[in-house]
């Protein structure tokens, strides 16, 4: 009986953190109050915070396996949105993909090339002046994988923040 005590113990850890991983929340909202940016050069500035643009990080998305041409990076319409990307359900309350109204809101969609270096595309500021909507951002790099991966960052803004899409990256 004591043999089966260290497994039992084992499988039921190893279901505890793949049921608090899965509760995780990605969803981010940026912050209107405050807010300081650094940009292209490096130099930090400060923002007011009527520049500043409210997004939401869309969750369980990815990239359909047909795509082989870039991604457009703003995305206005459901049937655009739905020849690049398909829905990944998760377990757990927050695993059910972001909704997104698109009669409301548009998307912002950065993706890196398909790699086996773990990617992520980090959300830096998005602000919008002069017609134009801003948004800078920076990938960090890290260990390599097992797997490949295609990075993949979906930002979900108001329609009332529209204008021509300036991407830098950082």
């Amino acid at each position: 009986m004591r043999r089966n005590i260290l497994p039992m113990a084992i499988a039921l850890s190893a279901m505890y953190m793949s049921i608090a991983a899965c509760n995780s929340t990605g969803q981010e909202k940026s912050d209107k109050d405050s807010i300081s940016l650094q940009d292209t050069s490096g130099q930090q500035s400060s923002v007011a915070a009527a520049d500043s643009v409210p997004f939401i990080i869309a969750e369980n998305y990815f990239i359909n396996n047909s795509v082989k041409d870039s991604i457009p990076a703003k995305i206005t319409t459901r049937a655009i949105f739905d020849t690049y990307f398909g829905k990944a359900s998760t377990m757990g309350t927050n695993g059910k993909p972001t909704p997104i109204d698109f009669d409301k809101e548009y998307v912002i969609a950065l993706s890196h090339p398909t790699t086996n270096i773990k990617t992520e595309i980090i959300p830096v500021s998005l602000t919008q002046s002069d017609g134009k909507v801003v948004f800078n951002y920076k990938e960090t790099q890290g260990d390599s994988l097992g797997f490949s991966i295609h990075p993949l960052l979906l930002l979900i803004v108001d329609n009332q923040f529209n204008g021509d899409l300036v991407l830098h990256k950082n």
